[in-house]
């Protein structure tokens, strides 16, 4: 009798200790899912965004729109952020080629400082893509888990480094847990741009969007439920 309270007396804490092994590994496994997505926008503000794009709107003008649809239509859970690269001009070029700012950086209750931020910025300068995608990868993205993806939006190449897609490619073998794309404001005919623009986006091993299909990379960043 005395054995058989005893073992009555021990079977919740049998029970506990095995749902309590169950228990957490379930939510690891949980919380694993549904880890926070991280989405860095690289805005291309060299001075050639201020040509016109198309109907008489100027790249940067475009820009700016895809910019604000991605803070308004990509889910609040998902982490957010802006540089710009290319929006100061001086006397020396190699200053020029090193302007490159974090102006939002990543995070979920943004949107609203991030659409107000875009209307101020200006296209003036060079455009220091590799430079600012080292930036992006070293330092904005340093330490954040989860899914990553850094969406450039641009009107051709570097106009810094001869090689830069092969400095891109190098940074990109350095974060290759890192999802690449591009958003091309290069109107049609321009070839030698359009040609610049592929060139980063496969060195990067990314896909390139126009305006007219970003509503399919914000499907691929955030898939209907």
């Amino acid at each position: 009798m005395q054995e058989r309270s005893r073992i009555l007396w021990l079977l919740p804490s049998i029970f506990a200790l095995g749902f309590g092994i169950h228990v957490h590994s379930n939510s690891g496994a949980h919380a694993e899912e549904h880890q926070p997505q991280s989405v860095l926008i690289l805005l291309d503000c060299s001075s050639s965004m201020k040509q016109v794009f198309s109907n008489k709107e100027s790249r940067m003008e475009v820009a700016k729109r895809l910019v604000a649809r991605f803070a308004t239509e990509l889910p609040p859970s998902i982490n957010l952020g802006l540089r710009v690269f290319g929006y100061g001009k001086s006397d020396d070029r190699f200053m020029d080629c090193r302007y490159s700012a974090l102006l939002i950086p990543l995070g979920q209750g943004n949107r609203r400082s991030l659409i107000e931020k875009i209307r101020n910025i200006s296209a003036n300068g060079q455009s220091p893509i590799a430079f600012a995608l080292t930036q992006a990868l070293e330092n904005d993205l340093s330490g954040i888990t989860g899914r990553r993806t850094v969406v450039l939006i641009c009107d051709g190449g570097d106009s810094c480094e001869e090689d830069a897609p092969a400095i891109v490619q190098k940074v990109r073998n350095a974060h290759k847990d890192v999802t690449y794309k591009v958003v091309s404001l290069v109107p049609k005919g321009y070839a030698f741009d359009l040609k610049a623009v592929q060139a980063v986006a496969d060195a990067a091993g990314g896909e390139v969007y126009s305006p007219e299909s970003i509503s399919e990379l914000i499907k691929y960043i955030a898939p209907p439920r």
